[in-house]
């Protein structure tokens, strides 16, 4: 196991948040797992995806905001972003049916 620092959003907004931390958890017998908690994609975050490499990785996002200061959870840019950079399966969801986000080119598929 091993946390992983995170950030609430972007810039000022991070600040403003505090901070957050996500996990990854690893046994020889399972595969890897690295839940990023309520994050944006920052370059902690991504450096510990390069260093880890983990099999699973649970992402909330939605890009949500408070108005003010950016978002404060991953973006669909960033979940893009996050998948294209990663060899092997993965699932986007989202609110809008599948099928929305499958004819945008996000959803399910292969990285």
């Amino acid at each position: 196991m091993e946390v992983i620092p995170a950030q609430h959003g972007h810039g000022a907004l991070s600040w403003l948040m505090g901070p957050v931390a996500g996990v990854y958890l690893a046994h020889p017998d399972e595969p890897s797992v690295y839940v990023t908690s309520d994050t944006v994609l920052s370059l902690g975050v991504s450096e510990a995806i390069t260093r880890l490499r983990p099999d699973v990785i649970l992402a909330p996002a939605g890009a949500a905001n408070m108005g003010l200061g950016g978002d404060i959870l991953f973006s669909i840019d960033e979940l893009v972003a996050l998948c294209t950079s990663r060899r092997g399966s993965w699932c986007s969801t989202t609110w809008r049916p599948l099928t929305t986000a499958r004819r945008r080119g996000r959803g399910c598929g292969r990285g």
